[in-house]
């Protein structure tokens, strides 16, 4: 079982720190060669960094810090030329860098498990409607107790 994409940059984010998107696209690579597997850089940018930048979950910002810079400029997966002024580096949103930094999200958890989650809760208040069972069952506050997710 693998996380999705999206959850593994938002996690490679929060525990190494801003990339530019060269430096990004090459540690998920090196780091999770199975899941980035046909994944050109292309894509990479227009599909799942535009993705995350859409819902707030990653921030682009510039830098101009001339020492930062030199160590972009020696650095040759960043990409960053020596006559540029200014290297653009993806950070984690604010809110959600502590939930990633702590570890507190499963990489080992698919879409398919949380879904068959849901399912199984919804069945048990489904059958409460249907008659079958005399207990009313709330199933989000139930999966809320847990601490499982309620919506991908």
């Amino acid at each position: 079982m693998e996380a999705s994409r999206s959850t593994i940059i938002k996690s490679l984010l929060a525990r190494e720190g801003p990339k530019t998107m060269n430096q990004l696209f090459v540690a998920l690579h090196k780091s999770f060669p199975e899941q980035f597997r046909g994944v050109s850089r292309h894509k990479f940018k227009r599909v799942y960094l535009r993705n995350l930048k859409e819902f707030q979950h990653i921030k682009v910002k510039p830098c101009r810090e001339s020492e930062l810079l030199e160590k972009l400029r020696a650095d040759p997966e960043s990409r960053v030329g020596h006559l540029d002024k200014v290297a653009w580096l993806i950070h984690i949103g604010d809110s959600l860098a502590p939930k990633y930094t702590s570890g507190s999200v499963d990489l080992n958890t698919s879409h398919k498990t949380i879904l068959d989650r849901i399912e199984t809760e919804r069945a048990k208040s489904k059958d409460f409607w249907e008659g079958r069972s005399n207990t009313p069952h709330d199933w989000r506050a139930v999966l809320e107790a847990a601490g499982h997710k309620t919506t991908l």
